[in-house]
C-alpha cells in the first residue's frame, strides 16, 4: 500500500508542478500558497469521492483473527498443563492414585 502511495505521489506531483504551480512562481508568495491549498482541499474531495468518506480500521478485519490466534494459544497452554498434570500423577509413589 506504501509504495502504491509513493508511485502515484511520483507520478501527480511533477505533473500538477509543471502543469500548475509554475505559472503561479514569479507571483507573490501567499498566492502560491493558497493555490497549493486549494490543490489539497480537491484533491481530499477527490479521495472522499473515489473510496468514501466512512473509515474502515484494518484492526477491526483482523479481530476474528486474532481471536482464533488467542482461542489456539489457550488450547496450547490448556493441554501443557494437563500433560505436567499427567507426568506428576504417574511420577508420584502411589503410581498416580
Amino acid at each position: 500500500m506504501l509504495l502504491a502511495a509513493v508511485a502515484v505521489a511520483a507520478v501527480v506531483a511533477p505533473l500538477t508542478e509543471r502543469g500548475l504551480l509554475r505559472f503561479f512562481y514569479g507571483r507573490d508568495e501567499v498566492l502560491l500558497v493558497l493555490v497549493t491549498y486549494a490543490m489539497f482541499l480537491i484533491l481530499e474531495d477527490v479521495t472522499k469521492l473515489i473510496w468514501g468518506a466512512n473509515p474502515y480500521y484494518v484492526l477491526g478485519a483482523l479481530r476474528p483473527v486474532r481471536q482464533r490466534r488467542r482461542r489456539r494459544a489457550d488450547l496450547r497452554r490448556l493441554r501443557l498443563r494437563a500433560g505436567r498434570a499427567g507426568r506428576r500423577a504417574s511420577a508420584s509413589p502411589c503410581g498416580g492414585v
